[in-house]
């Protein structure tokens, strides 16, 4: 028999809508820890703004998000109160398309123009100085496979031994397993670079998880805790304090790195998980003047100016 629930208790329900927005239409989650907390400190700042208690999407007017969005543009970057935007939006369109709303009070609300991108990648000797000091052959596995695959940190996370499949190719160890990006999206990353993957595996402890990446007492890595290996082989390196090293610079430049060598740009989008390769172009197409002017003279043996030092 169902009980009734009282209005307070009724209320409360319908007023976790980054809950709701949070899972399908079987309630199921789909959303990242990581993605969920962007989503409230968004939804936060705007009720703020609002004067609301509690975010209440019904309620919220198309002008008055668009007044909310151009008063952030005072206080911080295009960059940072789009982002902030982009939460309400991500939120609105979920509760829309599960029918929680009957209209999308974000959809015509633009973004702010922002400045070129100019992602830091880690540098190959960065790298390769960073796996060389890493302490344990699990942490080496761990700097190979951002640097082969360019996925997110929290996708490292969401990496399992049930999707993994390693093999020998041209002298190459390469690997194919399934990681779960933003919104529980699940996709295909790989690398020819596994060996190090085959190294752990035969020391990687027995226990029930799945999980490719755990401690030595078989839990599941944290997003905290391969953060900290990269921290402690780029102190062991005796690498600089700003060096660029963190997680999401092998991103960038498992990115940069596959567009140069020309691999077509929605390839590339599809391998980082992107869902529109307009995207993936406008953040890593984009080279500052240095690089193209490097870029052309070092082409097709275009090294030289032919010995002339001075204008023509």
């Amino acid at each position: 028999m169902r009980t009734l629930m009282s209005h307070t208790e009724t209320q409360s329900m319908e007023m976790n809508w980054v809950d709701v927005a949070s899972r399908n239409v079987a309630g199921i989650p789909t959303m990242t820890p990581s993605t969920v907390k962007w989503i409230s400190q968004s939804v936060l700042y705007l009720c703020q703004f609002l004067g609301q208690n509690s975010p209440d999407p019904r309620q919220w007017q198309p002008l008055e998000i668009h007044a909310w969005h151009q008063q952030l543009l005072q206080t911080v970057s295009a960059v940072t109160a789009n982002s902030y935007l982009r939460g309400v939006k991500t939120l609105c369109a979920r509760l829309y398309k599960l029918g929680h709303l009957t209209n999308n009070p974000t959809l015509h609300i633009p973004y702010a123009p922002e400045p070129p991108a100019q992602p830091k990648a880690i540098k190959l000797g960065t790298y390769r100085a960073m796996r060389s000091a890493a302490q344990t052959t699990r942490d080496t596995a761990i700097i190979d496979t951002l640097w082969g695959t360019g996925c997110r940190i929290t996708e490292l996370t969401t990496m399992a031994l049930t999707t993994l499949e390693l093999w020998a190719e041209n002298d190459k160890h390469c690997m194919a397993i399934q990681v779960r990006g933003k919104f529980g999206k699940a996709r295909y990353v790989y690398s020819d670079a596994a060996k190090s993957i085959a190294d752990w595996l035969n020391e990687r402890p027995t226990d029930r998880t799945h999980a490719l990446f755990t401690t030595q007492h078989g839990k599941p890595l944290t997003t905290n805790a391969i953060q900290s290996i990269l921290r402690k082989a780029r102190i062991s390196a005796n690498l600089p304090k700003n060096t660029v090293a963190n997680a999401h610079s092998f991103r960038h430049a498992f990115a940069i790195r596959m567009l140069d060598a020309g691999h077509d740009i929605s390839a590339v989008s599809a391998w980082l998980g992107h869902e529109d390769p307009t995207f993936t172009a406008r953040v890593y197409v984009i080279r500052r003047e240095d690089e193209l002017r490097r870029k052309y003279f070092n082409h097709n043996g275009h090294n030289s100016h032919n010995g002339h030092n001075g204008r023509y």
